[in-house]
C-alpha cells in the first residue's frame, strides 16, 4: 500500500515518491522508502539486495569494461562469421551449399543464446568465476581446434559447438552483472558493453583478412585464439557479482511465462534474432555477386559493424529516458525497410548506403533487449533466470533463420536466374525483412500489454484502498463529471511506458492524475 499524505483539503492522496525510484524530498523519506522495498522482498521470501545499485563509481564501470571485453569475444565472434562464411565457400569448403556452411555460425549463435538457460541460473546462484573459467577454456580449445580442421564436420564441432558453448558462458555475465550495478543508467551501461560486438565486427574481419594473407588461414585462427584468451583473462580478474547468491530456484521456471508482457517480448525477440544476423552472414557474398570491387568487399562487413557501433550507445541513452520498448519499435521498422531495400540495389554506392542505415538501427536490436527484460521484471534476483530463459527460447530463431535464408538463396528465382544478383537474392532479403516486421509488431504489442497491466494494477489498488478507507464522507463516490478519466488514463499509460528509474521526471504529472481518482501507482 502506498503511503497517503493529506492534501490542502484534508483528504488523503497518494505519495508516489516511495514507489518511483526518485529522490524523495528529505533523507528520512529516502530511508523510509528503502525500508519499504526491503521489507517487501523479505515478505516474499526472496533474497534482498543489501543496498541500492551504486549506479556509477570505479567498481561499477570496471564491470562495464569487463562486460565490453566479454561481448567482444562472444557476440563479436558471431558478427565476424561472415568472413569465415565467405572464406569457406571460396576456399576450404568450396562447392558446399551456402545454407550448409551457415549452420556452423547458426549453431554457434544458437548455443551462445540457448546456454543462457543454464548460465542465468548459475549466475543467480553465485557461480560467476566457475562459469567464466569454463567459457574461457571451451572457447580457446574450440578456436585452436578450428585451425587444424579440414573437413566440414570437424569445423562444425570445433567452431560451431565448442566455441558456441564457450561463448554462452561468457556472454550472459556481461548483461546480468552490469544490471546489478546500475539503475537509472542501466540502458546506457549495457549499451556501452554491447558495443563490444560491433567493435569486434569492425576490427576482427580486417585482422583475420590481413593475417590470412600474411601467415595463412591456420595460423591466423591460432593468433585469434590467443588474442581472445588474453582479453578473457582480464575479465576473470575484475568481474564481480554484487547481489548475494540465491540458492533456491529452477534453471527453467515456466511460471515466469505467466507474465504476459514478458512472454510477448520473448516471442518478439525470437523473430528479431531470426532476422537480425542474416545481413551479417550474407552481406559479403551479396556484395561479391553484385560486382563490388575487391577492396569494398573486404570492408563492407566492417562498415556494417562500425555503423552498428553508434546505435549501441545513442539508442541506449535515449531508452533510459523514454523506455527500451519505445526505442525498439522504430528501430525494428527502419531495419525492416533497409533489408527490403537491399533486394533492389546492386550498385556499390547503394549497398554501402543501405548497409550504413541498417547498421545505425540494428545495433539497438542487439543491445536493448536484455536491459528491457530487466526493466519489465520486478525482482533483481530473477534477472539472470529471466534473461537466460528469454535467450534460450529466441535462440531457436537464430538456429533456423540463417540456414532457411541460405536455402532460399540456393533456389534460383524464376526471373533472372542466378546471374542476376537482385533476382537471385530477392527471396533471402524478403524473408529477413518479413521476420523483422513481425518482430516490430510484437514489440508494439508488448508495450501495449505493459501499459494495460499497469492500468489494471492501478484499478485493483484503487478498489483495495476504497475497501480499507470506506466510502467518501458524503456517502457517495465522486461524480463522473468531476473527473477527466481519459486524461487520467493517458497520463498513467505514458508513465507506465517509461523506465521506472526515470519516472521521477513525470512524478508531478502522475500524482496529479492519481489524485483525481484517488488511485495509487506502483
Amino acid at each position: 500500500m502506498v503511503r497517503q499524505l493529506p492534501n490542502e483539503d484534508g483528504k488523503s492522496t497518494p505519495n508516489l515518491s516511495a514507489y518511483m525510484k526518485s529522490e524523495p524530498g528529505t533523507p528520512s523519506e529516502l530511508a523510509s522508502s528503502r525500508e519499504v522495498e526491503k521489507g517487501n522482498l523479505a515478505e516474499q521470501g526472496e533474497r534482498g539486495v543489501q543496498d541500492d545499485p551504486p549506479d556509477g563509481g570505479l567498481i561499477a564501470w570496471l564491470q562495464v569494461f569487463a562486460g565490453f571485453l566479454l561481448v567482444v569475444n562472444s557476440r563479436g565472434l558471431t558478427n565476424t562469421f561472415g568472413v569465415y562464411q565467405e572464406y569457406y565457400s571460396r576456399e576450404q569448403l568450396r562447392g558446399t551449399n551456402p545454407s550448409t556452411i551457415s549452420w556452423i555460425g547458426s549453431i554457434q549463435t544458437f548455443l551462445l543464446m540457448f546456454g543462457g538457460v543454464f548460465c542465468g541460473r548459475l549466475l543467480d546462484a553465485g557461480h560467476l568465476r566457475v562459469q567464466l573459467c569454463a567459457g574461457i577454456t571451451l572457447q580457446f580449445v574450440g578456436t585452436v581446434l578450428t585451425s587444424f580442421a579440414t573437413e566440414y564436420w570437424q569445423i562444425l564441432i570445433a567452431q560451431g559447438f565448442c566455441v558456441g558453448m564457450g561463448s554462452s558462458f561468457l556472454w550472459l555475465p556481461s548483461v546480468v552483472v552490469i544490471a546489478q550495478y546500475f539503475d537509472s543508467k542501466i540502458m546506457l551501461a549495457t549499451g556501452i558493453a554491447a558495443t563490444g560486438s560491433s567493435a569486434a565486427g569492425v576490427i576482427y574481419p580486417i585482422l583475420v583478412h590481413k593475417l590470412m594473407d600474411q601467415i595463412g588461414y591456420s595460423w591466423a585462427v591460432r593468433v585469434m585464439a590467443f588474442i581472445v584468451l588474453a582479453m578473457n583473462v582480464v575479465c576473470l580478474a575484475i568481474m564481480r557479482l554484487r547481489v548475494p547468491p540465491r540458492r533456491g530456484g529452477k534453471f527453467f521456471d515456466l511460471s515466469m511465462f505467466r507474465d504476459p508482457p514478458y512472454t510477448m517480448f520473448v516471442a518478439a525477440m525470437t523473430f528479431l534474432y531470426a532476422a537480425v544476423y542474416i545481413p551479417f552472414f550474407y552481406i559479403q557474398d551479396y556484395s561479391r555477386d553484385s560486382g563490388m570491387s575487391g577492396k569494398w568487399q573486404l570492408y563492407v562487413l566492417s562498415i556494417l559493424n562500425a555503423a552498428s557501433l553508434v546505435s549501441r550507445i545513442l539508442p541506449s541513452w535515449v531508452a533510459d529516458m523514454i523506455g527500451g520498448l519505445n526505442v525498439l519499435i522504430p528501430c525494428c521498422l527502419v531495419s525492416c525497410a533497409s533489408i527490403f531495400a537491399l533486394s533492389g540495389v546492386t550498385s556499390t554506392a547503394g549497398i554501402i548506403s543501405i548497409v550504413i542505415i541498417y547498421g545505425l538501427f540494428s545495433g539497438a536490436l542487439v543491445s536493448l533487449p536484455p536491459a528491457t527484460i530487466a526493466s519489465i521484471s520486478k525482482n533483481p534476483d530473477e534477472y539472470g533466470t529471466r534473461i537466460g530463459m528469454a535467450f534460450a527460447v529466441c535462440s531457436f530463431g537464430v538456429l533456423v533463420g540463417n540456414p532457411i535464408a541460405g536455402a532460399l538463396l540456393s533456389t534460383p528465382t524464376i526471373n533472372g536466374g542466378a546471374n542476376h544478383a537482385a533476382a537471385y537474392w530477392m527471396r533471402l532479403w524478403f524473408f529477413a525483412g518479413g521476420l523483422m516486421f513481425v518482430a516490430g509488431a510484437l514489440v508494439g504489442l508488448t508495450r501495449y500489454l505493459v501499459v494495460y497491466y499497469a492500468e489494471d494494477e492501478v484499478e485493483s489498488e484503487s478498489e483495495v484502498e476504497c475497501g480499507d478507507e470506506g466510502e467518501e464522507k458524503d456517502g457517495t463516490p465522486p461524480s463522473p463529471d468531476e473527473l477527466d478519466k481519459e486524461d487520467v488514463r493517458s497520463r498513467i499509460s505514458y508513465a507506465a511506458s517509461i523506465p521506472r528509474s526515470r519516472r521521477r521526471w513525470h512524478q508531478i504529472l502522475v500524482e496529479d492524475a492519481v489524485a483525481m481518482q484517488g488511485l495509487s501507482v506502483w
